[in-house]
């Protein structure tokens, strides 16, 4: 991870690569498509977007152009279909992210508050201000799978209407998930849990298919569903790198998810 310091403001600012085009359009359209749910709720519940891994806020790809990371990039599309969130929840293990997102957003004037800490434990901090009537949108996008245990969930299931869209490193279960099967304790164990008895070795594609649908089983028991299209975003030598995914208890999050997502010839490894 290579951090630079952005001139527009003096802050932090993340070096990605071209895949984060990919995955930051897809978050603005949902953001937009969704606004028409989110003025159901104006005036009488909140409306929270929530970043547990949210960066600086800008991100740069050669240090010559720097543009909005996830966080500003939600809060401005949700200002622009003017529907804003009623609260903006960020959080990032890394203290210097945490204070340079949240001077960005207040910038914007947004009404954002926020947290340094790993995911499991901002995740009950952010779930505690949610309103539980509401309607959230919780966007999860760590660099591993160890960055995500399944723990960070679970303080949103008391939530009626949340959708998670979710980063799901494939590059990590694709290089990793043999040896993690071959050790008595993995992070697979934290990220998965149960999932040592539905995988066992086989076919590396089919010991990873298996791998990721128990990993949904587990949402499947609070009555998230799994929406149809899981892109899956490769990188410059067409090695798969993560998924993004969204999970809902709603229908109609996951056919707005299906509408805005652009089908490409292959989009999943597992069907």
């Amino acid at each position: 991870m290579e951090i630079v310091t952005d001139p527009a403001d003096g802050l932090p600012a993340l070096m990605v690569k071209a895949s984060y085009v990919e995955k930051h359009g897809l978050l603005e359209k949902y953001v937009a498509a969704t606004h028409g749910a989110r003025r159901m709720y104006r005036g009488k519940r909140k409306t929270c977007y929530v970043e547990l891994h949210g960066g600086p806020g800008r991100v740069t790809r050669d240090k010559n152009v720097f543009t909005d990371g996830s966080p500003l990039i939600a809060w401005r599309e949700a200002v622009r279909s003017g529907d804003p969130y009623s609260d903006m929840l960020v959080a990032d293990s890394d203290v210097a992210f945490v204070h340079a997102c949240h001077s960005r957003l207040k910038d914007l004037q947004a009404p954002v508050d926020s947290k340094a800490g790993p995911a499991f434990d901002t995740a009950a901090w952010a779930a505690g201000k949610m309103d539980r009537y509401g309607l959230h949108l919780v966007f999860l996008d760590p660099f591993n799978l160890a960055a995500l245990p399944f723990a960070v969930f679970k303080p949103f299931f008391s939530l009626k209407r949340v959708d998670f869209i979710v980063h799901f490193s494939a590059n990590d279960l694709q290089r990793n998930l043999d040896s993690y099967l071959d050790k008595e304790t993995s992070i697979m164990d934290a990220f998965a849990p149960g999932w040592r008895d539905h995988v066992t070795m086989r076919s590396r594609d089919t010991m990873r298919g298996n791998a990721f649908w128990y990993w949904v089983s587990l949402f499947e028991r609070e009555q998230f569903k799994l929406a149809h299209e899981r892109v899956l975003v490769r990188g410059p030598t067409n090695a798969p790198l993560y998924w993004l995914l969204n999970l809902s208890r709603h229908p109609l999050a996951g056919k707005i998810w299906d509408d805005v997502v652009e089908k490409p010839p292959q989009s999943d490894l597992f069907r």
